[in-house]
């Protein structure tokens, strides 16, 4: 082979050139390997839109309104029960954890007709905002 000449073989057709491989074949024509189409078909279509963006996160959930309700009197009674009189304005509440006394409220009794009375210990009073369905307690220090 002499300076800037090619071999005999590639020019009579019987061995074939050395081209770049294409990744999956781009570029080439018919399926034919080693031929690079260098008008490729492209089309005059505008790109797709992008993807929707994601749906906000849903907001956090609001806190219910402040209890309107305050401790006006806790005591215990020799059994162990404990009896509380929550104030909300000018209405008051007798709760109590288990008693069957007369004109007490108890659990799943309802207040001002948007809580209810989950349970009574010596350390809060636990309430439910129905609207909301939260719960809130109010803290009673122990009941000592």
């Amino acid at each position: 082979m002499r300076g800037g000449s090619w071999p005999v073989a590639v020019l009579l057709g019987l061995a074939s050139i050395p081209v770049a491989a294409q990744p999956g074949g781009a570029g080439t024509m018919g399926g034919e390997p080693g031929v690079i189409d260098l008008f490729p078909s492209q089309s005059w279509m505008p790109p797709p839109p992008p993807p929707p963006p994601p749906p906000p996160p849903p907001p956090p959930p609001k806190d219910p309104p402040p209890l309107p309700f305050l401790v006006r009197t806790l005591w215990l009674d020799p059994r162990g029960d404990v009896y509380v009189v929550l104030t909300a304005g000018a209405q008051e509440f007798r709760v109590c954890a288990a008693c069957q006394n007369k004109g007490f409220l108890r659990a799943g009794s309802t207040l001002l007709g948007a809580y209810r009375v989950e349970h009574v210990t010596r350390d809060e009073v636990q309430l439910t905002y129905l609207p909301m369905k939260r719960r809130q307690s109010i803290p009673l220090g122990g009941g000592k």
